[in-house]
């Protein structure tokens, strides 16, 4: 039987950065498949794709990390389903299902947790290869996505107000004011001037401003302004942060803070636990917060998000 197999398997297993996971992987589909080797074959190779496709966004320093890790869990994704069996397999005579179910429940966890593990180490590595661009580079690819969001509400407004399109104007022009805001309440004063800049330009080219002299938003320079002047203020004092593979730690010293961002909403129950453990949602600096005391940090390690509390000790 092994003879007859394609070499196209034999040659991706022979490149395969998990062939050594084979055994384990047959061991996997011994009791639930008719044929182990073959779909221990398909599964390895399977994993390797979705492997390969992670490490194309991973730098090469991180990689051989995330490898092992990778790995690892796969070992104990294996090892969970080898506990699992069919009885097309095994024959139906006193077939365990109530033990069977366990097996499942169990493996089923494993693949969780694997899903889990991937989504946040690639989140972590994404934080870090953003946190190690240049400046420079940093502002332009955030101008060159804020300037093609305005443009496509300014291809908006322009076939409202010269071709008739039967669209709803404020909509865009309150959606090119909210994106330029939030740059500003962040005192990115050049974006603001750039984008201002932008729409001047529109303006030039086309009979109708976009926003009349009146409108507010040509008070977003100040603003900008402002909070730039403000943030200055407070890198004087300083804050200090850590990154984890769930969420970022902030050490604030300027309003004596100890902070935890998160890259999204988290969950109902993260939100319960984080209140439980004293910490409020701050939307000003949209993280969650409370009192920067030794207590606080001690409340890190009870939220069950991974956080190394020596770590922020030690920052």
């Amino acid at each position: 039987m092994e003879a007859t197999v394609k070499t196209v398997e034999n040659v991706n297993m022979s490149a395969n950065r998990l062939s050594d996971l084979y055994e384990s992987a047959r061991q996997a589909n011994y009791w639930s498949s008719f044929d182990p080797d073959r779909a221990a074959r398909t599964e390895i190779n399977g994993y390797e794709a979705t492997l390969a496709e992670d490490l194309t966004t991973i730098p090469v320093e991180e990689q051989q990390e995330y490898i092992d890790n990778f790995k690892a869990h796969l070992r104990t994704i294996f090892a969970r389903r080898s506990r699992i069996a069919s009885p097309m397999v095994t024959g139906p005579a006193k077939f365990n299902y109530r033990r069977n179910e366990k097996a499942n429940a169990s493996y089923q966890n494993a693949i969780d947790d694997f899903d889990t593990w991937r989504a946040r180490a690639k989140k972590s590595i994404a934080r870090k290869v953003e946190a190690a661009k240049p400046q420079a580079q940093k502002d332009d690819e955030e101008w060159q996505v804020l300037r093609r969001d305005i443009a496509e509400s300014l291809a908006a407004i322009k076939g409202i107000d010269e071709d008739g399109d039967m669209w709803i104007r404020s909509a865009f022009t309150t959606s090119i004011y909210g994106k330029v805001e939030r740059k500003a309440q962040a005192g990115k004063m050049a974006l603001v001037e750039k984008a201002m800049d932008f729409i001047e330009e529109y303006n030039d080219k086309h009979k109708k401003p976009v926003f009349t002299k009146r409108h507010k938003w040509y008070r977003l320079p100040e603003l900008a302004k402002k909070f730039a002047d403000k943030n200055e203020q407070e890198e004087e004092t300083g804050s200090v942060s850590v990154a984890f593979d769930t969420c970022e730690v902030i050490k604030n010293y300027t309003y004596n803070r100890l902070q935890i961002r998160f890259d999204g909403k988290p969950e109902a129950e993260v939100r319960s636990t984080l209140k439980s453990h004293g910490f409020r949602w701050s939307p000003a600096s949209g993280t969650w917060q409370r009192i920067l005391t030794p207590n606080a940090i001690y409340a890190l390690g009870l939220l069950n998000l991974g956080i190394d509390t020596m770590k922020v000790r030690k920052a």
